[in-house]
Order: structure tokens, then sequence, then C-alpha cells
């Protein structure tokens, strides 16, 4: 018999649920940075009736991914090339890589972010990121970010991460709520909407 060396049911509760995920991905973070440390807090989801607006945050920089223009997109290359669930293609927005999962909808792979907004323009009040924050109805809607972070670098200044936590800072000003999801190469960003599927739940969180 194979010896036990972790308790596979204390670890099954960690990963079944996403808070678990985020606090695991939360120690790996500062396991593997070194000398970067970062004052994270274990966030607790709740469930709203904001819409979510949805942010993809790499390299020090940061997408809003327009559902209806993504979408559009997507459902017309589909379409046009009867493409079958998985099938890559290209999305024509922001050098977006895109395809259709059963399970998650539609899966956005980013290749690069030099045409996305840069974080050094946050201290710009006239910059595409202050008019997209100063835009946003705390209201109506709460901002729902995935985060590629960028760790190999060594370089907190650069990472996705960071660029998170400087947009949640600035929303959290602005009275706006907001909620994460960590995110690879491996287990890219996705958009659903379908409420009776727990990943397509997306939810703020309090620190």
């Amino acid at each position: 018999m194979k010896p036990d060396f972790i308790n596979l049911n204390s670890m099954t509760d960690i990963v079944s649920n996403s808070v678990g995920m985020l606090v695991l991905f939360s120690l790996v973070t500062l396991l593997q940075v070194g000398a970067r440390v970062y004052d994270v807090k274990v966030p607790v989801e709740h469930e709203t009736n904001l819409r979510p607006m949805f942010f993809l945050c790499k390299d020090d920089a940061v997408l809003y991914l327009d559902p209806q223009a993504t979408f559009a997109k997507a459902a017309k290359i589909i379409g046009e090339r009867n493409l079958k669930p998985g099938a890559r293609f290209e999305l024509n927005y922001f050098d977006l890589k895109s395809y259709l999962d059963p399970r998650f909808g539609i899966v956005f792979l980013p290749q690069s972010a030099a045409d996305w907004p840069g974080m050094e323009s946050l201290s710009d009040a006239d910059s595409p990121i202050n008019a997209m924050l100063d835009g946003m109805d705390k209201t109506q809607n709460f901002a729902y970010f995935f985060v590629y972070d960028n760790t190999e670098t060594g370089q907190g200044g650069g990472s996705g991460f960071e660029a998170f936590r400087r947009m949640r800072a600035a929303l959290k000003e602005r009275g706006v709520k907001s909620g994460w999801m960590p995110v690879d190469e491996q287990h890219p960003a996705y958009v659903c909407f379908w409420s009776n599927v727990a990943a397509c739940r997306y939810w703020p969180s309090d620190e």
C-alpha cells in the first residue's frame, strides 16, 4: 500500500471551491516571487444582482473584454468556417485567439498585451483606462478580472497581478466592486452566462 503523505479529503475541500483555489494561488505566488511581497487578503465571494464587466490583466496591462463585440466576432467566425468546439481561431480583437468550449463558453487566449492600455497611464486622468473606470456604474456593474501573473521575470511592476491590484484599488476609490480569477495558459479566461453552471457564476469578492 502506498504511504498516505497528504490528507486527500482536506485537499479536495480546498480545490473544490473557488475561494480555496484563490488562497492556493496566493500562497504559490508568494513562494515564487522571492523578494516580491504582496499583501494578499482572503477574498470572500458573494452573490449579487450587479452585472460583471470582464477584464484581462497581463504584463502590466489591462484589456476590457466587450462581450457583445467578442461574442459577435466569435459567432461569425465559427459560423463561416463551420468550426467545431475546441478549434482555435484568430478573434481579430486585440491579438486574442479563441475557441468554443461547450462547458465554459468562449475561451480567450491572449497572444500579446502590447496593444492593451498600460498601467503607466493610470496616473493620467484622461487616459483610456480612467475613462473606462469612470464610465462604470457602481449601481449596475462590477469588474471581474482574469489575472495572468508573470512571476518568472521577478519584476512585480510587470505582472498581471500587480496590474490587477492597482485596478482594484482605483475601483475601490470609485465605490465599484470587483472579483477575480487566476488564469494561465493551461487554464485560460472564459466567459459564459449559464447560471446553473458553477463555473459560470462570476461574483465580486470582499477583502
